[in-house]
């Protein structure tokens, strides 16, 4: 309605001079007389307002137009608003069901991962934990999804080359909310003090620590994280290779497990034996995960099998996963508590940690 009022004062004001003038004229007839032919000037009056009476009858015309064209685009402009509303209960239908589907997705299909018995979420990370019973091993599994990769990160003992410290103190110190042990390392007094330093080759914020290394070992692989938080690793013969694999952060130990959903074959030196583990891997829909297995006591677990672990890892739907240092250095933290058993009674040292930051 504002509108079409708007469009007539405006018709209005625009023929308020000319209206004005042939009023005025009209009255003053008499007293032009000198200056112009009456007769004439009547015959343009008239003409004037023949035109004047046509102009408003268009205008009148144009109004009722105005309004119909009004009326339509309010009807389109309610179509509008109910096609908007009706498409916003159709977003909410589908979010509720997407949330449903992704439910019963993670019910069954996370079903061989175990039991979940707790779980941590942030803007920057979700975390949800699994208990994993297997006739003749325990264990816990880590199931990550980093909405922040930057929060995901490895440490060195101490944050320092050369030093070690168990998970539960690096997670400390760091304030992370996950901490699992990485790669395998070795203990040397060459300078008269006896300093821990990592197998293989280490990667911290994109530099590697030392060197690189060649593989002194059959199936001594790194295996690390991009920027974007992808799982990566291989056995690397050329330092090109490895950093054309994007790694940020990574470590190094034996053997890789699976690799494109294959299970690789086990060197002979490991093959069979049970034992306490560590494990990192990815999913399908590039989830980590990180597992551990307790082991080397009787009545509660005895270890996994390399073999045996590579059957669960399949089923639990891994698309790559590596082996890290297992037996006594085997150890996973979570909210702030140790979480598995660790075979000798207590955490040990190690000289690396994988780590997720609250």
């Amino acid at each position: 309605m504002r509108f079409v009022r708007t469009i007539a004062i405006f018709l209005i004001i625009a023929l308020c001079p000319l209206l004005g003038s042939l009023f005025y004229f009209k009255a003053n007839a008499e007293d032009l007389t000198p200056y112009v032919d009456k007769d004439k000037f009547m015959i343009s009056m008239e003409q004037s307002k023949k035109s004047i009476e046509k102009l408003l009858s268009n205008s009148t015309d144009l109004l009722e137009q105005t309004q119909d064209m009004k009326d339509s685009i309010d009807g389109q402009s309610a179509n509008v608003i109910l096609q908007d509303q009706i498409l916003r209960d159709m977003i909410t239908i589908s979010n509720q069901q997407k949330s449903l589907y992704g439910e019963i997705y993670e019910k069954y299909i996370y079903a061989p991962f175990g039991r979940e018995i707790d779980s941590y979420i942030s803007n920057d990370v979700e975390i949800k934990l699994y208990e994993v019973i297997e006739p003749n091993y325990r264990g816990h599994v880590a199931k990550v999804k980093l909405y922040n990769p930057s929060t995901l990160s490895v440490s060195l003992g101490q944050g320092e080359f050369g030093k070690s410290e168990t998970t539960s103190e690096a997670v400390v110190r760091t304030g992370s909310i996950f901490g699992i042990n990485a790669g395998g390392f070795f203990y040397s007094a060459h300078t008269g003090t006896s300093l821990c330093y990592p197998v293989g080759n280490t990667m911290l914020s994109g530099s590697l620590v030392e060197q690189f290394r060649l593989p002194t070992e059959e199936g001594l692989f790194f295996s690390g994280f991009t920027g974007d938080g992808r799982l990566v690793g291989g056995v690397y013969n050329d330092q090109q290779d490895l950093i054309n694999s994007g790694a940020v952060w990574g470590t190094s130990f034996v053997p890789i497990l699976i690799q494109d959903r294959q299970s690789l074959p086990i060197p002979r030196k490991w093959k069979n034996a049970r034992h306490p583990r560590t494990i990192v891997g990815n999913l399908h829909n590039g989830d980590l995960f990180f597992m551990v297995i307790d082991g080397r006591q009787p009545g509660w677990s005895n270890g996994v099998t390399l073999e045996e672990i590579q059957r669960k890892l399949l089923k639990m739907g891994a698309i790559s996963a590596y082996n890290l240092d297992g037996g006594g250095s085997t150890s996973m933290v979570f909210k702030d508590k140790i979480i598995n058993r660790p075979s000798d009674g207590n955490e040990r040292k190690v000289v690396s940690n994988i780590l997720i930051n609250r």
